[in-house]
């Protein structure tokens, strides 16, 4: 560790223009449904569950979304904003008490409304779960 504060400065904007490659060039996300009422938001199991709260809903004509970060960092933020864009609400679907939804917000930045489910402890959502929040959330 170079503590001279001269080279130590030099060394820590390496580091992020670094990081600033590895946002540019490592993002991994998977959207789907992109012409929905609502967009869930949600990776791993959560992300499955919510696929069959998608399929739920096909049934009963509403239009679920699902934007699945693969990559927690870099988080893609430019993407979700992109999407956020259309005004439409999101739930951020997770197996915890939000770790994930403080990014989801920053993302979307006020553009449109957003909702968490958390379950935590072990305890997966279920797909029915979801699909009820989604719907309580756009009104029907």
């Amino acid at each position: 560790l170079d503590l001279i504060p001269e080279s130590f400065e030099k060394q820590i904007k390496n580091r992020f223009k670094r990081y600033d490659e590895i946002k540019a060039r490592e993002v991994r996300f998977e959207s789907i449904g992109e012409d929905a009422d609502l967009y869930m938001v949600a990776y791993g199991t959560s992300a499955r569950v919510c696929l069959g709260a998608k399929k739920l809903a096909e049934k009963e004509g509403i239009k679920l979304g699902l934007f699945r970060p693969i990559s927690l960092w870099p988080f893609p933020e430019k993407e979700l904003a992109a999407l956020s864009k259309k005004g439409k609400p999101f739930l951020c679907v997770e197996m915890s008490m939000g770790q994930m939804l403080e990014d989801v917000r920053l993302s979307v930045m006020e553009r449109a409304p957003v909702h968490f489910l958390g379950r935590c402890g072990g305890v997966i959502p279920t797909e029915e779960e979801v699909f009820a929040e989604a719907k309580r959330i756009l009104g029907r």
